[in-house]
């Protein structure tokens, strides 16, 4: 058996570089650490598939303007182009280093069980890498929708939904920076999707810090159909922070996402792009409850600023405990750290252009937490509101009456 195909080298690393994120980098079984290509002759498209074992991602080779970036050379109708498994890691790394604009050609051969991929660019050079079978490949698993007839052992459809990509992937992109490393409690290490007929509330919290943003669903959102919703009409969804980075490279620049959710899995489609995986099956913690209500204490101040600020500050501040104090001094905000070991102390005012806060009110917390929450913050004025010293600080954008974006900090304890 011997097959040619002809690529688009820049194409395909791009392909390469969206399902690789999924390769892991110590694989369990050989076979994972290769992609599988496949052919659909009706469509004249290749797709690339990768997986760990418990996610799979998929990607048609096309090109911007949808044509096929991998064309199969002489087809023939007797002997099919078969499905392959190709070494990620040597392929994408030689990919990567050929010369730009030179046509690229891969001939798959096979004989006495040996298989080898010849790897022809221009008339500069060659080289050649061996290939699997696709037989020991994992499949994915299928996703249950509403209306299917699954076997008593199946999973029960959950919800199916198409979004705007940019209304989905902008939020829960934000949202890793308050995703913990918890293998004990795996809910955490999450992003919560709360799915409802007309939003989608997006959290994630460590349990020091907490991010929330409410995506409203307007017109341009199509709703495709629902399946066993609970009787409030609404469901969860879990997606663990290790496919994030996935879905965020994959479905980068789409226009909608379709979602679709049994009690098992969780699929992300859209024009091409597939990624599926197992959700947790864990409760996750009532946020809402830890949300302080109406805090009395209301300050606004330049958001790049008071960052600026911070950074200089914490450079003299205690590296264990990273703690920065913040205070109402004259009408400003005073932030101070302090090295006591070293003898090394720094202090600092950000001017304020609202400050409802009687002077003296201090409160502790962790710098490099306060910095990464504020860099979700979209708006140029950032709004912090306090309620004691003892309880959760939040963090608004200005522009609260059409922002549903929040963080939450846990504040530390200050030395009298």
């Amino acid at each position: 058996m011997k097959k040619t195909i002809v690529v688009d080298a820049q194409e395909l690393q791009k392909v390469l570089g969206a399902v690789g994120t999924i390769v892991p980098s110590k694989a369990s079984l050989p076979i994972l650490g290769d992609v599988l290509m496949s052919y659909n002759r009706d469509r004249n498209i290749f797709t690339l598939m990768a997986s760990d074992g418990e996610a799979w991602i998929s990607m048609e080779c096309r090109n911007a303007d949808g044509t096929p970036s991998v064309r199969l050379l002489d087809e023939d109708i007797k002997v099919p182009m078969p499905t392959v498994c190709m070494p990620y890691r040597d392929l994408k790394e030689a990919i990567s280093v050929l010369p730009k604009g030179v046509p690229v050609k891969i001939t798959f051969s096979e004989h006495n069980d040996k298989r080898k991929m010849d790897v022809e660019y221009g008339d500069h050079g060659q080289f050649s890498l061996p290939y699997d079978a696709a037989d020991e490949f994992p499949q994915p698993l299928p996703v249950t929708v509403a209306g299917a007839s699954p076997a008593p052992a199946s999973a029960s459809p959950v919800c199916r939904f198409t979004v705007d990509a940019a209304q989905l992937l902008s939020p829960m992109k934000l949202a890793r920076v308050s995703v913990a490393n918890d293998d004990l409690r795996p809910q955490m290490s999450c992003v919560c999707l709360d799915v409802y007929h007309d939003k989608i509330i997006v959290v994630s919290s460590d349990g020091h810090s907490l991010y929330k943003e409410t995506v409203n669903l307007g017109l341009g959102t199509k709703w495709l159909d629902y399946g066993e919703f609970p009787a409030d009409g609404s469901a969860r969804l879990l997606a663990h922070k290790s496919k994030l980075q996935a879905l965020d490279n994959a479905f980068r620049g789409l226009n909608q996402i379709t979602v679709t959710a049994d009690t098992s899995m969780l699929q992300f489609s859209a024009d091409g792009v597939c990624l599926v995986f197992r959700q947790v099956d864990k409760k996750y913690p009532n946020y809402d409850s830890v949300i302080p209500k109406n805090p009395p204490h209301r300050l606004v101040c330049d958001r790049r600023d008071l960052v600026s600020a911070l950074r200089r500050v914490s450079l003299f501040g205690d590296d264990s405990s990273n703690l920065v104090r913040l205070s109402v001094v004259d009408g400003a905000l005073m932030l101070q750290a302090d090295d006591y070991d070293f003898s090394k102390s720094a202090s600092e005012k950000v001017a304020l252009s609202e400050c409802q806060c009687q002077d003296g009110f201090a409160i502790g917390c962790k710098c490099a937490m306060f910095i990464a929450l504020l860099g979700c913050i979209q708006t140029d004025s950032v709004v912090l509101l306090f309620t004691d010293p003892t309880r959760a600080f939040l963090m608004r954008e200005a522009d609260e009456a059409n922002s549903s974006r929040v963080c939450l900090q846990m504040p530390m304890l200050l030395n009298s």
